[in-house]
């Protein structure tokens, strides 16, 4: 398994197939989800779908040379926060994680100091 650091997040690597993505980020909880639109057995779209279910509180950005594919309505349906592009570069994605991951701890702090 492949680990990454960037900006202080912890990233569990990749998976081999859609269904592989589906079980770890069940098992693991993560704080985000980071998916391509094309995988094998389970694409980005299925695996979205289901880790909306599974995990709705948890965000999902795909990263992908097929954002053309995804428009704004259904990936806000299957509960994606973002699409990103990936001709847009990985600086691109890492300030959406950023901004997704900040987000959400606001609404952590929100929730704890009773706001």
């Amino acid at each position: 398994m492949r680990e990454l650091w960037i900006v202080g997040v912890r990233a569990e690597g990749m998976r081999r197939d859609g269904n592989e993505a589906i079980h770890k980020a069940e098992a693991v909880k993560p704080d985000l989800v980071v998916l391509d639109l094309r995988m094998p057995i389970a694409n980005g779209i299925e695996v979205a779908a289901r880790l909306n279910v599974s995990m709705p509180n948890t965000p999902v950005v795909i990263f992908t040379m097929f954002d053309d594919v995804l428009g704004k309505p259904l990936a806000k349906i299957l509960g994606i926060a973002a699409v990103v592009s990936k001709s847009d570069g990985v600086g691109n994605l890492l300030g959406r994680i950023e901004a997704l991951l900040d987000a959400q701890d606001a609404l952590l702090c929100k929730d704890t100091d009773g706001s």
